[in-house]
Protein backbone atom coordinates (compact mmCIF):
# COMPACT_ATOMS: atom_id res chain seq x y z
CA UNK A 1 0.00 0.00 0.00
CA UNK A 2 1.22 3.45 -0.73
CA UNK A 3 0.52 6.81 0.88
CA UNK A 4 -2.53 7.52 -1.27
CA UNK A 5 -4.35 4.34 -0.28
CA UNK A 6 -3.59 4.79 3.45
CA UNK A 7 -5.13 8.23 3.90
CA UNK A 8 -8.64 9.50 3.42
CA UNK A 9 -9.69 11.90 0.69
CA UNK A 10 -10.36 14.44 3.45
CA UNK A 11 -6.72 14.26 4.55
CA UNK A 12 -5.50 14.58 0.96
CA UNK A 13 -7.77 17.58 0.46
CA UNK A 14 -6.37 19.18 3.62
CA UNK A 15 -2.83 18.45 2.40
CA UNK A 16 -3.53 20.09 -0.96
CA UNK A 17 -4.97 23.19 0.74
CA UNK A 18 -1.84 23.44 2.90
CA UNK A 19 0.41 22.86 -0.12
CA UNK A 20 -0.94 25.88 -2.01
CA UNK A 21 -0.30 28.40 0.77
CA UNK A 22 3.31 29.40 0.06
CA UNK A 23 2.97 29.38 -3.75
CA UNK A 24 -0.28 31.37 -3.53
CA UNK A 25 1.26 33.89 -1.12
CA UNK A 26 4.27 34.30 -3.43
CA UNK A 27 1.92 34.89 -6.38
CA UNK A 28 0.01 37.45 -4.34
CA UNK A 29 3.23 39.33 -3.55
CA UNK A 30 4.33 39.20 -7.20
CA UNK A 31 0.93 40.51 -8.30
CA UNK A 32 1.01 43.31 -5.73
CA UNK A 33 4.50 44.32 -6.87
CA UNK A 34 3.35 44.51 -10.52
CA UNK A 35 0.15 46.33 -9.50
CA UNK A 36 2.14 48.94 -7.54
CA UNK A 37 4.63 49.30 -10.35
CA UNK A 38 1.95 49.88 -13.00
CA UNK A 39 -0.54 51.97 -11.07
CA UNK A 40 2.02 54.06 -9.19
CA UNK A 41 3.89 54.65 -12.48
CA UNK A 42 7.10 53.21 -11.07
CA UNK A 43 9.72 50.98 -12.62
CA UNK A 44 10.98 48.32 -10.22
CA UNK A 45 13.44 46.77 -12.70
CA UNK A 46 16.26 48.36 -10.73
CA UNK A 47 15.35 45.92 -7.93
CA UNK A 48 16.35 42.99 -10.13
CA UNK A 49 19.59 41.07 -9.92
CA UNK A 50 22.43 43.12 -11.39
CA UNK A 51 25.29 40.65 -11.86
CA UNK A 52 28.61 41.28 -10.11
CA UNK A 53 27.49 44.70 -8.89
CA UNK A 54 27.20 45.29 -5.13
CA UNK A 55 24.01 47.32 -5.55
CA UNK A 56 22.58 44.37 -7.48
CA UNK A 57 22.83 42.09 -4.45
CA UNK A 58 19.43 43.31 -3.19
CA UNK A 59 18.02 41.70 -6.33
CA UNK A 60 18.79 38.27 -4.90
CA UNK A 61 15.84 38.90 -2.57
CA UNK A 62 13.67 41.22 -4.69
CA UNK A 63 14.44 40.25 -8.30
CA UNK A 64 12.25 37.14 -8.48
CA UNK A 65 9.25 39.18 -7.31
CA UNK A 66 9.59 41.78 -10.10
CA UNK A 67 8.43 41.03 -13.66
CA UNK A 68 8.87 42.88 -16.92
CA UNK A 69 5.19 42.96 -17.87
CA UNK A 70 1.86 41.28 -17.13
CA UNK A 71 2.46 38.52 -19.69
CA UNK A 72 5.82 37.68 -18.07
CA UNK A 73 4.09 37.57 -14.68
CA UNK A 74 1.24 35.37 -15.93
CA UNK A 75 3.55 32.90 -17.70
CA UNK A 76 5.60 32.49 -14.53
CA UNK A 77 2.56 32.33 -12.24
CA UNK A 78 1.02 29.15 -13.63
CA UNK A 79 4.22 27.14 -13.48
CA UNK A 80 5.27 28.53 -10.10
CA UNK A 81 1.90 27.63 -8.62
CA UNK A 82 1.94 24.09 -10.02
CA UNK A 83 5.58 23.32 -9.17
CA UNK A 84 5.29 24.99 -5.76
CA UNK A 85 2.14 23.09 -4.88
CA UNK A 86 3.78 19.82 -5.93
CA UNK A 87 6.81 20.61 -3.75
CA UNK A 88 4.71 21.38 -0.67
CA UNK A 89 2.41 18.40 -1.25
CA UNK A 90 5.09 15.75 -1.81
CA UNK A 91 7.77 17.15 0.52
CA UNK A 92 5.80 18.63 3.43
CA UNK A 93 8.48 18.15 6.07
CA UNK A 94 11.25 20.09 4.36
CA UNK A 95 9.51 21.94 1.52
CA UNK A 96 10.08 25.41 2.98
CA UNK A 97 13.83 24.74 3.23
CA UNK A 98 13.95 23.55 -0.38
CA UNK A 99 11.82 26.53 -1.50
CA UNK A 100 14.12 29.05 0.20
CA UNK A 101 17.31 27.32 -0.97
CA UNK A 102 16.13 27.31 -4.58
CA UNK A 103 14.91 30.91 -4.31
CA UNK A 104 18.21 32.29 -3.00
CA UNK A 105 20.61 29.98 -4.84
CA UNK A 106 19.01 30.58 -8.24
CA UNK A 107 19.22 34.36 -7.76
CA UNK A 108 22.77 34.14 -6.44
CA UNK A 109 23.78 32.15 -9.52
CA UNK A 110 22.28 34.87 -11.70
CA UNK A 111 24.34 37.45 -9.79
CA UNK A 112 27.51 35.40 -10.32
CA UNK A 113 27.09 34.14 -13.89
CA UNK A 114 24.55 36.19 -15.85
CA UNK A 115 25.33 38.92 -18.35
CA UNK A 116 26.39 42.02 -16.47
CA UNK A 117 25.22 45.56 -16.88
CA UNK A 118 21.51 44.71 -16.96
CA UNK A 119 18.91 43.98 -14.33
CA UNK A 120 17.51 40.44 -14.37
CA UNK A 121 13.94 40.10 -13.08
CA UNK A 122 11.43 37.29 -12.77
CA UNK A 123 11.05 34.03 -10.95
CA UNK A 124 12.06 31.75 -13.83
CA UNK A 125 15.19 30.53 -12.02
CA UNK A 126 13.08 29.38 -9.10
CA UNK A 127 10.67 27.61 -11.45
CA UNK A 128 13.48 25.77 -13.21
CA UNK A 129 15.04 24.94 -9.84
CA UNK A 130 11.76 23.51 -8.57
CA UNK A 131 11.32 21.51 -11.77
CA UNK A 132 14.88 20.18 -11.51
CA UNK A 133 14.41 19.25 -7.85
CA UNK A 134 11.03 17.57 -8.36
CA UNK A 135 12.16 15.61 -11.40
CA UNK A 136 15.43 14.32 -10.00
CA UNK A 137 14.14 13.68 -6.50
CA UNK A 138 11.24 11.80 -8.06
CA UNK A 139 13.71 9.69 -10.02
CA UNK A 140 15.92 9.07 -6.97
CA UNK A 141 12.93 8.17 -4.82
CA UNK A 142 11.58 6.01 -7.65
CA UNK A 143 8.38 8.05 -7.61
CA UNK A 144 7.41 7.87 -11.27
CA UNK A 145 4.32 10.05 -10.79
CA UNK A 146 6.34 12.91 -9.34
CA UNK A 147 9.02 12.63 -12.03
CA UNK A 148 6.35 12.53 -14.78
CA UNK A 149 4.46 15.51 -13.32
CA UNK A 150 7.59 17.63 -13.09
CA UNK A 151 8.71 16.64 -16.59
CA UNK A 152 5.29 17.56 -18.04
CA UNK A 153 5.30 20.87 -16.18
CA UNK A 154 8.81 21.64 -17.43
CA UNK A 155 7.75 21.04 -21.03
CA UNK A 156 4.63 23.15 -20.45
CA UNK A 157 6.65 25.98 -18.93
CA UNK A 158 9.36 25.75 -21.58
CA UNK A 159 6.75 26.10 -24.33
CA UNK A 160 5.69 29.46 -22.93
Amino acid sequence: MNYYTQVSSKEISRSIRAAVLVPAFTLLVMGLVKFLEVFAHQNFVSYGVIPRDVKGLIGIVTGPLVHGDWEHLMNNSISLFLFGTALFFFYRKFAIKIWLLIYFISSALVWIFARGGVSHVGISGVIYGLGFFLFFSGMLRKNKRLAAISLMLTFFYGSM
